[in-house]
Formats: C-alpha cells, sequence, structure tokens
C-alpha cells in the first residue's frame, strides 16, 4: 500500500519496473483521482528547479510550472504538473513509513488504460529525488495469485 498526501489518498497504483516516474491521477474526472488541494504538503515543482530534469521520461518547461507528457509502449499516456508531497508506505509489521518529500507526476490529463488506474510506481533509483531511491533496499511486494480473478489487487 502506498498513499500520498496530507491527509492520505490511498490510490491503486501499477508498479513500473523499467521507470523512475511515479505519478498518480490528479485531475477531477479521475476515477481514482488525488485533490491536491487537500493536502497540505503538496507543492508544485518550479520549471527552473534543477529537480524538473531529473526524470527519463520528456519534462518540459511551461510557464512557471515543471511538467511533464509520458507514452508508454502499449498506448497508453499521461501528463501533467511535476509536484512533491508526502508518501506514506505501509511496513511489513503492519505499521507505517512516511517518505517525505517525494517527487511524483500529479497527472491532469490521460489516456488509455491508464483511465482504470489511480498511477503507476516507478521502481527504478535513479536520483536522490525519486521514490525508489528514497526506499534504498528496504522494499518488497507481494503478488496474489495471478490465476484467481477474484482477487481484487491483481
Amino acid at each position: 500500500m502506498s498513499s500520498s498526501g496530507n491527509p492520505l489518498f490511498t490510490p491503486s497504483l501499477a508498479m513500473d519496473t523499467g521507470s523512475n516516474f511515479v505519478w498518480v491521477c490528479c485531475c477531477f474526472g479521475c476515477p481514482y483521482g488525488f485533490n491536491p488541494d487537500r493536502s497540505i504538503t503538496y507543492a508544485k515543482i518550479p520549471s527552473i528547479s534543477p529537480k524538473c530534469f531529473s526524470f527519463t521520461l520528456g519534462t518540459f518547461q511551461e510557464g512557471p510550472d515543471c511538467r511533464f507528457s509520458t507514452v508508454y509502449e502499449d498506448g497508453m499516456w499521461s501528463s501533467g504538473v511535476i509536484a512533491r508531497d508526502t508518501f506514506t508506505l505501509a511496513t511489513s509489521d503492519s505499521g507505517l513509513r512516511k517518505v517525505l518529500d517525494v517527487m511524483f507526476g500529479c497527472t491532469t490529463d490521460t489516456g488509455g488504460r491508464t483511465s482504470a488506474l489511480g498511477g503507476v510506481l516507478g521502481m527504478v533509483a535513479q536520483s536522490p529525488y525519486h521514490l525508489a531511491a528514497r526506499l534504498s533496499s528496504r522494499f518488497s511486494y507481494c503478488i496474489g495469485d495471478l490465476r484467481d480473478h477474484g482477487y481484487a489487487h491483481n
């Protein structure tokens, strides 16, 4: 389980082992949308910040905000602003771990299969700004029975 914001918002994220990028739906029409106005720890990354260009996907400057646009091989796409917020992760001992100032994409426009997701969890640890790098070697995940179509987390 991962959550973002303060108060907590818990999206359903697709894990991406080939990317360093985390994004969540921030648009009002998204079925699992995160509302940044409700988080007291949310902040946009300015376009002049070096952090704006620390991702492996298309980030660009547009006005005062650092923006992104990415297209996946299966045709799904996502675009929005780069922001930072607190992420809260469940631990193996049933506790919670807060990770402060995680950079992520706040998606304002999405298409393809992404419309059924709350976002994507990029797991490549490439920069100290990225969630995977902040977790160090202390991350694990559990996959349920993929043959069980009734299991909600497959």
